[in-house]
């Protein structure tokens, strides 16, 4: 989004090219509104990822739990 034109921060948008700190008050609010968005979204996506690596890994503990519990349950019907 962003790049830097004789050490200024440059704004590139639909083609054009601003140096941000020619831009109003309002348009730097917004841009640094946009950024942080990204930043939240990078953040987001790293949740996301941690949550479903943490599924896998519940799903194959699951997976163990029910065989052990049949396992154990067939030793017991064996054992009477």
């Amino acid at each position: 989004m962003s790049t830097n034109l004789d050490n200024q921060p440059v704004l590139e948008l639909d083609g054009e090219k601003y140096v941000v700190s020619d831009l109003s008050d309002d348009a730097r609010i917004i841009l640094a509104r946009m950024q942080l968005n990204e930043e939240e979204l990078a953040k987001a996506n790293m949740v996301v990822e941690r949550l479903v690596l943490s599924k896998e890994g519940y799903t194959v503990r699951l997976k163990d739990a029910i065989v052990r519990s049949k396992e154990e349950g067939e030793e017991q019907e064996a054992a009477e």
